[in-house]
């Protein structure tokens, strides 16, 4: 890439700072990352201010959480026409917690639960959402039943951690938590939003065990990995086309919202 390109590439990204921070913040935030990213190879805890929420916003430089960062308070890409009101919300793949402290933002008085399984993760994951009452998070992976998990494979990034059932129960092991244990901690016996990137584990968690939990879902947002796990979708759609669902697809999430 020529100096031009890269030059051109840099604006393009400055720009978009400007326009979700506002330009003070934008020009701060933008400016810090990029030396950090330049001129300092070591990872670094960096905060952020973002307008509308509260608190601030923590990141790891040289890591995935940069481009996460961006898809959620640059770019925006998480802004689904969602229910006006939920009380209930699961965030299953929670990274370090960005879905959990938008979920926050727009729905004050629900009660969240953010569940992650891979411990440096869930350290920033536990910084992010540890001003928020309402929101718990838990360190464990999401399965169709109870036992223990150990992580496969961290893919090219820390968002792209999967999970295998373990039989030993030590530190490099984490518990396996259902949606149906998690519906126990329901205020209303409900789940008002479901949302689910957890690296192709939906291939277990759709295909037994679901029935307990799926009829009183009202809203879905879930990542499929296909690409890594044949036969999530179609896990997935065979058992969401028993209820009563509309569908549509935003990017990379299939979105399901019940319909009466």
């Amino acid at each position: 890439m020529s100096l031009r390109q890269r030059l051109n590439v840099h604006l393009r990204r400055l720009r978009r700072y400007r326009r979700a921070l506002g330009i003070q913040k934008g020009l701060k935030a933008y400016a810090r990352l990029l030396l950090l990213e330049k001129f300092d190879r070591n990872e670094r805890l960096v905060q952020i201010e973002v307008p509308g929420y509260r608190y601030p916003v923590f990141l790891r430089t040289h890591t995935s959480d940069v481009e996460v960062f961006e898809q959620f308070f640059v770019n925006r890409v998480f802004e689904f026409p969602l229910p006006a009101s939920a009380r209930f919300i699961l965030d299953c793949g929670a990274n370090v917690g960005y879905s959990a402290i938008h979920f926050a933002h727009r729905y004050p008085e629900a009660k969240i639960i953010s569940v992650e399984p891979e411990i440096s993760n869930f350290e920033i994951l536990k910084r992010n959402v540890d001003a928020y009452p309402n929101i718990t998070a838990i360190q464990a992976g999401i399965w169709n039943k109870p036992g223990r998990l150990k992580i496969i494979n961290y893919g090219i990034a820390l968002w792209g951690i999967q999970v295998a059932e373990s039989e030993e129960q030590d530190s490099e092991t984490m518990p396996a938590i259902t949606i149906e244990e998690l519906l126990t901690r329901s205020p209303t016996g409900r789940i008002d939003i479901l949302k689910m990137d957890i690296e192709g584990a939906e291939l277990e968690v759709f295909s037994t065990g679901y029935e307990s939990w799926l009829g009183v879902t009202d809203v879905m947002i879930i990542e499929l990995h296909d690409r890594i796990r044949t036969g999530c979708s179609k896990s997935v759609y065979a058992a969401t086309s028993k209820d009563n669902f509309n569908q549509w697809q935003d990017g990379e999430h299939v979105c399901l919202i019940r319909y009466q």
